[in-house]
């Protein structure tokens, strides 16, 4: 868990709150951005100020440093364009284990909160925005994948299958992640090194050099127990791609590569 959470977030705190939008079917719009490989988000304390809040789909509670959590005290009402943020089972974990660069994570905002949304991942428009969920995923004016099938487990863990430089391997979806991670199975049988770039598929579309890291995590021995080989799908999908994700229809779109 520490190894994981480690990979994943960073966090910068913001002066003045930032706008969110309304949208007339009900969808809430706030700003996104990248910073280091980390898509953040504006979260906003009772009292009004904001963090920045790593955006995430594979670790579903909020996340808050042991720093963020002091400065809230008891009043942990947080929210995201006005939405409540999920305050059952939040997390806090020392600074130390959040440290990314020499700058201590705010927290994180995960699936718990925005499982029961359409959501649109959108870093080159900017914004991340939240949806109540159709009888059918739109998004007006945006041109995406054919749905790529999900699993959900627990309500909030997705997972889906992927192509590794043209090999098929089970993957999760965790855009917490500022990489593509791997396991030793999966650098054996490709034959990779611990860093580098690989080829990655999604559904129809491939996403070329993207970063790629081999690691020993513990998640790993959940998810490939019979040692398969496992890819942890992380943030660099999204860098210069609008990715939409519904938890209600099991589906994923990316733009068309």
């Amino acid at each position: 868990m520490k190894k994981f959470l480690a990979v994943a977030m960073l966090m910068t705190a913001m002066a003045a709150p930032a706008a969110a939008q309304m949208h007339g079917n009900g969808a809430v719009e706030v700003p996104l951005r990248v910073e280091q490989g980390r898509l953040l988000v504006p979260v906003q304390a009772p009292d009004g100020t904001v963090f920045e809040f790593i955006l995430s789909t594979g670790t579903p509670p909020t996340v808050l440093s042991a720093s963020t959590a002091a400065i809230l005290g008891d009043d942990t009402a947080l929210t995201i364009g006005g939405l409540p943020l999920a305050s059952e089972g939040i997390v806090t974990v020392p600074d130390e284990q959040l440290t990314v660069n020499g700058v201590v994570i705010a927290g994180m905002v995960g699936p718990d909160t925005f499982n029961d949304f359409d959501v649109l991942i959108d870093v080159p428009g900017e914004r991340f925005v939240l949806k109540p969920f159709g009888r059918s995923v739109e998004w007006e004016g945006m041109t995406l994948s054919d749905p790529i099938r999900l699993q959900v487990y627990h309500g909030t863990v997705l997972a889906l299958e992927v192509t590794l430089n043209g090999k098929p391997y089970q993957a999760s979806l965790d855009l917490g992640t500022s990489t593509v991670v791997v396991n030793e199975p999966v650098r054996q049988a490709m034959h990779l090194q611990a860093e580098g770039v690989s080829a990655l598929g999604l559904g129809s579309t491939t996403f070329a050099d993207v970063s790629t890291h081999v690691l020993d995590l513990d998640i790993f021995g959940r998810w490939d127990p019979d040692g398969n080989g496992f890819v942890i799908v992380g943030a660099p999908i999204a860098y210069e791609c609008a990715i939409s994700i519904s938890w209600v229809h099991r589906e994923m779109r990316t733009c068309v590569q």
